[in-house]
């Protein structure tokens, strides 16, 4: 009996040894497995770079933005204002890195697609709990919270308003009750709000998680002014095809106002026959050419006269309107077919005088100047010219 006791004991022993075993087989060939997994993907992707005086920081943002890699770092252990210059053509991260921190004291580790920089090799590779550790406190420094809603004038949430770190993508919707919450890079410094029909809003982060913001709505130009025939409209209340443009935009280096409306207006078409000084005017069309006979260009009238719209100096305009469609030319029959362009002039103020001095001035030359040949050479070549058609020459030798 005690033998077999003794049998029982020893049996016991061994299969516990043997579970015990394949527990840590188990455990090395997973972390194997997760090792090759990391190597093989730090091995397999390969990035080019190349960057002269650029930061540090910068390069990891270029490394991030070329693969899946994400860098954890304490600020005060990483020189990120350092600038180098970085040459690579479809290496790999780990050479890229050398290249990075080659005459530093910094160390990196790769952790699958996760990247640990410090200046403890000890700290970094010794084992996976400081590294775990050193992780997590990283993260957390890199890290915030902010959450908040965003509602309008009358204190009704905005669902879909857009919530984003300005200069970068990281951001978010709102929810249907107008409320967010991500997390943040903690040297964020502006937040952007912005909804469809309302202005857009810029809040400085600071040291604030919580953002109530309220958005105003954006009536754009539904209360300016607009001349409409011999009066004018609130532009909101304007059915017909208007457009306007503003005086200071014509203020171009051209001679011209004609010229400088190419490219400025929808459905404007100026074309420039010639750069001839004093001929240099362009014609222009509005929605194309609208009767068969008879004059083809806009209607221009400057103060309800018609004129040459060239005629005006671009510093005296003060209204520029342009009338398209024929609900908007209707009030000038026939003549206005072809569009409608009404200026109206500045008008004199109370108040001290001012005045305004402005130059311009340039300069023309000819791309390439043609060669010419002299007087014999010339009656020599058209002698010949008229031989070869069976002509006689019409210059004797003498």
């Amino acid at each position: 009996m005690k033998l077999k006791s003794n049998v029982r004991g020893i049996y016991q022993c061994l299969w516990r040894s043997f579970l015990v075993m394949r527990i840590a087989l188990l455990l090395i060939l997973m972390n194997s497995a997760f090792a090759f997994s990391s190597e093989t993907y730090a091995q397999a992707t390969k990035i080019s770079l190349r960057m002269n005086d650029a930061l540090v920081v910068d390069v990891f943002k270029a490394i991030e933005g070329q693969s899946e890699f994400i860098f954890f770092y304490q600020d005060q252990q990483v020189d990120l204002n350092r600038k180098v210059n970085i040459s690579a053509e479809e290496k790999s991260v780990n050479e890229i890195l050398d290249q990075l921190f080659k005459g530093t004291d910094n160390v990196y580790a790769i952790r699958d697609r996760q990247i640990v920089i410090g200046k403890s090799q000890l700290q970094l590779n010794s084992s996976l709990s400081p590294a775990e550790r050193f992780l997590a406190e990283t993260q957390q420094a890199k890290k915030k919270e902010i959450s908040g809603s965003v509602r309008d004038a009358k204190g009704l949430s905005l669902p879909g308003a857009t919530v984003f770190v300005k200069g970068t993508t990281v951001g978010m919707p709102t929810d249907k009750d107008g409320k967010f919450k991500f997390s943040i890079s903690s040297d964020a410094k502006i937040l952007v709000f912005s909804f469809v029909g309302m202005k857009s809003q810029e809040v400085a982060i600071g040291g604030k998680t919580v953002f109530n913001i309220v958005l105003e709505d954006e009536s754009i130009g539904l209360e300016e002014l607009v001349v409409v025939g011999y009066g004018v409209q609130k532009k909101g209340s304007v059915v017909g095809a208007v457009d306007k443009i503003k005086p200071a935009e014509l203020k171009l280096p051209t001679r011209t106002v004609s010229t400088s409306l190419a490219g400025r207006l929808a459905g404007i078409i100026a074309v420039q026959s010639s750069g001839e000084p004093g001929y240099d005017g362009a014609t222009f069309w509005i929605r194309g050419i609208n009767t068969f006979t008879g004059t083809t260009t806009p209607l221009v009238l400057v103060d309800g006269v018609e004129r040459s719209i060239d005629g005006i100096d671009p510093d005296e305009i003060a209204d520029f309107t342009i009338l398209k469609d024929a609900t908007a030319t209707a009030i000038y029959g026939v003549r206005g077919a072809n569009g409608v362009v009404l200026v109206t002039s500045k008008r004199g103020v109370i108040g001290k005088p001012t005045v305004s001095f402005r130059l311009e001035n340039g300069f023309t030359s000819p791309l390439q100047l043609s060669k010419f040949v002299d007087g014999p050479t010339y009656m020599n070549v058209q002698n010949e010219a008229l031989s070869n058609m069976g002509s006689l020459p019409i210059f004797t030798q003498q």
